[in-house]
């Protein structure tokens, strides 16, 4: 039988490799890149190895993993670049500074679903409304993605170009549990996206 002091030890030792490279998020105003946005406490910052299809400057948080829940802070993607590094021969749609807002959605919808995997995540789009990002207007959307053999996520997103280059901050949590924990509280953070 394993003595209890060595089970602990054991468990602690597991927990902690296994958050190895994960740095908490400050709460209050955080800066990525030239992107400001209002941080609420319990985000961490998860690791580049974690997130290949990051580009450069490009962050991911979650609370819980990011199976379960992910806010994706992206700034400064210039014209003719896409939201996120290419890889695997996937095909990216790229940004455009005279893209109009309906079609700034339909970049990060069409973005995210190919992130998935081809045919793998329908990702729908909703309640799109217009909102002011410090001093650039820009438009807030909601998300629904379902995935092929995997859990159904809800979230939110905010978009804004300032002076040709575009920013992206959106929120996806699992349902129903991650998503209704989280959503207040990202939700502020995108609003509060800012250059």
């Amino acid at each position: 039988m394993i003595p209890f002091r060595f089970l602990a030890i054991a468990v602690f030792v597991c927990l902690s490799g296994c958050a190895a490279g994960y740095v908490a998020v400050n709460t209050g105003q955080v800066s990525v890149q030239d992107l400001s946005v209002a941080a609420g406490a319990g985000w961490n910052r998860v690791p580049a190895a974690e997130v290949p299809w990051a580009r450069s400057g490009m962050q991911a948080w979650t609370q819980n993993g990011l199976s379960l829940d992910r806010l994706v802070l992206i700034p400064r993607v210039a014209d003719g670049e896409s939201i996120y590094l290419r890889r695997d021969n996937i095909d990216y749609p790229f940004f455009e500074a005279d893209m109009t807002s309906s079609e700034q959605v339909a970049l990060v919808k069409e973005t995210i679903e190919l992130a998935q995997g081809a045919n793998q995540t329908a990702v729908t789009v909703g309640h799109t409304r217009p909102h002011r990002f410090g001093r650039h207007d820009g438009i807030l959307f909601d998300l629904g993605a379902a995935v092929h053999d995997g859990p159904e996520y809800r979230g939110m997103a905010g978009a804004f170009v300032a002076e040709d280059q575009f920013y992206v901050v959106y929120f996806l949590g699992a349902v129903p549990y991650y998503f209704e924990q989280l959503a207040s509280t990202a939700l502020s953070t995108i609003e509060s996206a800012s250059r």
